[in-house]
């Protein structure tokens, strides 16, 4: 039900993690510098609210990433140095508001994410390669309004 601090950090042959529906927790740095990492599935019905402070950061070869109808919130840095990530699928019912259970693992977490309730400090790292986030319609200004440079990325789902 959980996957813990840095369980599977440095992985390097890791390619592919399929997260069951029972994981309801993951935390920070869970996948972290797996460079070979690919692909990453939720299973559904995902139970997952959040992911957690840098928990694929420089995953190197992530492409894509579709997060999980449960998700609420994604943190700062969860994809960070992803140098290959290229589409972002955020569902529908992402929230501004932290899960009352987040605890986060540094200050800087404790800020929430702008007004949007996103800062996308997720994609920050990974503006040079990112092409696409595929966004809820009904959020899709609130982004504009923050990240005009970042325009043409957002799809409407």
């Amino acid at each position: 039900t959980k996957i813990e601090q840095f369980a599977f950090n440095q992985c390097e042959g890791l390619k592919k993690v399929v997260i069951p529906g029972s994981v309801s927790v993951m935390s920070d740095y869970a996948f972290s510098d797996c460079s070979q990492l690919k692909e990453v599935v939720f299973k559904e019905p995902a139970t997952l609210r959040y992911l957690p402070e840098h928990v694929f950061r420089c995953c190197n070869q992530l492409e894509e990433i579709v997060i999980p109808n449960s998700e609420s919130y994604i943190s700062d840095y969860a994809f960070s140095f992803c140098t290959k990530l290229r589409k972002v699928t955020i569902p529908d019912n992402i929230g501004f508001e932290k899960p009352a259970d987040y605890s986060p693992s540094s200050e800087r977490e404790a800020l929430p994410l702008a007004s949007l309730g996103l800062q996308f400090k997720l994609l920050e790292h990974a503006l040079g390669s990112l092409e696409c986030v595929m966004i809820p319609a009904d959020k899709r200004g609130l982004l504009e309004e923050h990240w005009p440079h970042l325009k043409h990325l957002f799809v409407d789902k």
